[in-house]
């Protein structure tokens, strides 16, 4: 790193049960200042009010490494340890001349438990333990299977906060490389990971040189996906629930009613703003 007029800056968090730890940030967290994931039609998803810290050399990214990986929890809870419920998430952002570029580690313990049905996890773990992990099983198959569907169907990535972050990383702008591990004997855990290694095998990436030119098409068909995402959330059915407490309104998903050939729909929408950009605006 030394040398280079580009700026090197580390990031570094886990995430358990859907909330994020900033592992480079000693003091006490304000609720205005909590880290989370929010989309921007420029950068896309990012992690807002996560630290980013200058480096100047190697030996002072592999330390502040080491000093997140120590505040990393270890605490025993109900279920086992809690890092075995913890994806670790760690960033180096690089900037040289106008370009820049994320190298992105996402280490993603538990896919053991997948043996067991989402139902049976949700059930025993609650609904956000074991989300993380969860999601990624759906997201990658469904991105694989999607790889051979002809107009590809549109994949969703807002099942847990985990695959928001994912958007590039598969089947997005970006050069992506997957190291499994397992145990070496025979169990069902090692065929369930054999088997999502498969699906994520499957899925094509499309990365491209993050030029001006590229990054303006790129903010203008985020901003179509938003759009269309703000369209489809202001459409929900409502329906009202009576108890003894009052009448409430909820929200009813429309996935169990909508037809096969909305998703269709909207992807085709989708790409024609892509392919003209000035009608998006």
């Amino acid at each position: 790193m030394r040398g280079r007029t580009g700026r090197f800056e580390v990031s570094m968090t886990e995430l358990y049960s859907e909330t994020f730890r900033d592992l480079l940030r000693s003091q006490t967290v304000q609720t205005s200042d909590v880290v989370d994931v929010e989309e921007d039609a420029v950068r896309g998803p990012w992690m807002r009010n996560l630290t980013r810290v200058p480096v100047d050399s190697r030996d002072q990214c592999r330390d502040l490494c080491l000093e997140g990986l120590e505040r990393r929890r270890d605490e025993e809870r109900e279920f086992g340890s809690v890092r075995n419920f913890t994806t670790l998430i760690v960033m180096i952002h690089m900037s040289q001349l106008g370009l820049s570029s994320t190298f992105t580690v996402f280490c993603l313990a538990g896919a053991e438990r997948l043996v067991a049905s989402s139902d049976a996890l949700r059930l025993r773990e609650g609904p956000h333990l074991s989300n993380a992990i969860l999601k990624f099983e759906r997201l990658v198959t469904d991105l694989a299977e999607s790889m051979s569907t002809t107009p590809r169907q549109v994949v969703q990535y807002d099942g847990s906060k985990l695959t928001q972050l994912l958007v590039d990383a598969l089947g997005g702008n970006s050069v992506t490389h997957v190291l499994c591990t397992f145990k070496p004997e025979s169990s069902p855990a090692a065929d369930t990971v054999m088997r999502i290694a498969q699906h994520i095998a499957q899925i094509e990436n499309f990365p491209i040189e993050n030029t001006e030119d590229a990054k303006s098409l790129m903010a203008q068909y985020r901003s179509a996906v938003q759009y269309y995402k703000t369209e489809r959330a202001s459409r929900e059915p409502v329906a009202v629930y009576g108890d003894d407490r009052g009448d409430t309104q909820r929200p009813i998903g429309t996935s169990q009613f909508a037809a096969k050939d909305h998703s269709l729909q909207l992807e085709r929408d989708i790409v024609g703003c892509w392919s003209s950009p000035v009608a998006c605006f």
